[in-house]
């Protein structure tokens, strides 16, 4: 376990003033490398709640989910400050329609891995030579001498051994994604889009500021960089994310289902 106490580095959605938090990945505000002589005795409360996401409309998703989160969410892209890709949850803001009154994600939807983690991360020391396990000790599922124990007699936990390689995974697979992400913006194939959703009734919720693959760029996209594309992993995804728009008429839904369950 590392010792450092220096601020770890990932990819954030958040905007360059944001409070707490800033420069830190969506829904993470004090994160610390985990260590044993501070947090011995830290553990994980066993009942899981997703409440902690329940304000937010992006989920950070890695290549490797396209296929499953392709069923339930639009995927989408974000290229600033650090390249990603993305589900909506909601169509406003501070909206999550997956997550109950209960802190319950919808069943029968897919959980994205970044909540599974939660509020563990593995993040890379100032200099980028080394990983770094990493906890949000704001977050409420944190709690001492919780069910699920980080540490055992001064050793890590399986729990905690199961977490660090969920953590490795994501963290492999983010930086895969993020290069994918990269090669489509330098193509040219990414546009800010206003995203639309009609409701019930004739009301429409839209916003912005996130990007989607133009389809017509990429029809006329040239064979040598269309081979490139194909060859970075980047061309199935790109189908995955176009057809997932299909979902955003059951965000309408879910939005028009819970609405007299919030006024």
């Amino acid at each position: 376990m590392p010792d450092s106490d220096e601020t770890p580095k990932q990819p954030t959605m958040r905007p360059a003033d944001a409070p707490e938090g800033a420069g830190l990945p969506p829904l993470y505000r004090r994160v610390r490398p985990v260590e044993p002589a501070r947090h011995a005795d830290w553990g994980i409360a066993d009942s899981r709640s997703y409440a902690f996401a329940a304000k937010t409309r992006a989920i950070p998703i890695t290549g490797a989910e396209f296929p499953t989160a392709a069923r339930d969410y639009p995927i989408v892209f974000v290229t600033q400050p650090s390249p990603m890709a993305a589900v909506l949850v909601g169509l406003r803001a501070d909206e999550n329609l997956f997550v109950d009154d209960k802190g319950i994600w919808r069943q029968g939807t897919y959980l994205p891995a970044y909540l599974r983690r939660y509020p563990f991360l593995i993040a890379q020391s100032q200099d980028g030579g080394r990983l770094i396990l990493c906890i949000d000790e704001s977050s409420e599922l944190v709690a001492k001498q919780a069910a699920l124990r980080l540490f055992e007699d001064g050793k890590r936990s399986p729990y905690l051994e199961r977490m660090l390689q969920l953590g490795a995974d994501i963290h492999r697979d983010q930086i895969r994604t993020s290069q994918i992400v990269q090669l489509l913006d330098s193509l040219g194939l990414l546009t800010e889009r206003r995203i639309e959703v009609g409701l019930p009734g004739g009301e429409k919720v839209g916003f912005q500021g996130f990007r989607v693959v133009d389809e017509r760029k990429l029809n006329e996209l040239a064979d040598d960089k269309f081979l490139e594309l194909r060859r970075s992993g980047g061309l199935g995804l790109v189908y995955l994310h176009l057809v997932s728009f299909a979902n955003l008429r059951a965000l309408g839904d879910i939005a028009a289902e819970r609405k007299p369950a919030a006024g």
